[in-house]
């Protein structure tokens, strides 16, 4: 996989794989901040899709998924990447389908989730990783619906 490194004075040119962006994870934080705005973005009024805002938040949900042996799939984004877009609507729906799994959306760009993305290691999104309780039970990279039915329909029960 190619990837964009992203710096300082270099422009926002970003290069969209087939089914992957990237994610310019080692990005200085003056370029960053142009991005990462507060305003929340992906999860619409009414959504079944929660946006995680912080790492506090994001490790509450973890010690609640392991307390109650749950499922959850997170999605992590951005919000300049192609393929992330392409797939929102599909993985909203699919939140409707598969009611007792916790979806969550991380953005990369977030600084305040930088240390949850770190400990993934996300180095392209969107990236899916789906949680059964404390465990790690599957992460694949890309715009891959067909996998991610299949990681849903295996770990949902």
């Amino acid at each position: 996989m190619s990837m964009i490194m992203l710096s300082g004075a270099t422009s926002a040119v970003r290069q969209s794989l087939p089914s992957t962006c990237a994610a310019a994870l080692l990005v200085s934080s003056s370029w960053r901040s142009g991005w990462s705005s507060n305003t929340r973005g992906y999860s619409a009024e009414g959504s079944t899709v929660h946006e995680v805002q912080s790492t506090a938040e994001f490790n509450s949900i973890r010690k609640q998924l392991a307390d109650n042996n749950s499922a959850a799939i997170i999605d992590f984004t951005a919000k300049w990447c192609g393929p992330c877009k392409a797939i929102a609507p599909l993985y909203e729906q699919l939140s409707k389908q598969y009611p007792d799994v916790k979806f969550l959306k991380v953005d990369i760009d977030n600084e305040g989730l930088m240390q949850v993305v770190q400990e993934h290691g996300i180095t392209g999104v969107p990236t899916f990783t789906m949680y059964k309780g404390p465990r790690k039970v599957e992460n694949f990279t890309g715009a891959r619906i067909d996998l991610l039915r299949k990681v849903l329909q295996q770990h949902a029960s």
